[in-house]
């Protein structure tokens, strides 16, 4: 079942991404969800309950366009961050590594310049599976078309996500299927 599959993507990247806030105590934190353009749902804070609330209540239903832009992703997460701090700046991007709006070596080249390390997390498979696109009730209505009217597939991007970690000095993991 593919909506099963994409919803189970969704909670495993969540339960990830509390377990990182769950282990960087102390850090500032800052929470941006990303669809045709990426939000910050949480600005850089101290209170790690706040970015978990947020987490919590985020869902593809309150982004309002659609699409993958991990440029935006990036130049927000970026811009989140203090200016005149030049260490301690890290990026975790949970992602299937798609951007299907370009440029994506500009917003890297800019956190690099600004002393941010990026590290990726695959989320997905290669092959890829179809996006639903839910009703306000979370039921799955269709899927996302192409302008030709085929269905669109997202699929993992293990060679992108790689070169993004690796040029601003960050390394690219990919996401398990396993519990722990």
């Amino acid at each position: 079942n593919t909506e099963g599959i994409a919803q189970y993507r969704r909670e495993k990247g969540k339960v990830a991404i509390c377990r990182l806030v769950r282990r960087s105590e102390g850090d500032l934190i800052c929470l941006v969800t990303v669809s045709g353009a990426a939000i910050v749902q949480c600005a850089l804070t101290l209170d790690h309950g706040a970015i978990e609330l947020f987490l919590d209540v985020a869902n593809t239903g309150m982004l309002p366009e659609p699409g993958t832009s991990l440029a935006s992703a990036i130049e927000t997460a970026t811009s989140a961050f203090m200016e005149k701090e030049r260490k301690y700046k890290v990026l975790v991007l949970f992602t299937d590594g798609e951007d299907l709006e370009g440029q994506v070596e500009a917003a890297v080249r800019k956190a690099r310049e600004a002393g941010v390390l990026i590290y990726t997390i695959g989320i997905g498979t290669p092959q890829g599976k179809p996006i639903p696109i839910r009703d306000a009730k979370g039921d799955v209505v269709e899927y996302r078309k192409d302008p030709d009217g085929k269905v669109v597939v997202s699929s993992l991007g293990e060679r992108a996500l790689a070169e993004i970690a690796s040029q601003t000095g960050g390394r690219y993991f990919r996401a398990t299927t396993s519990e722990n």
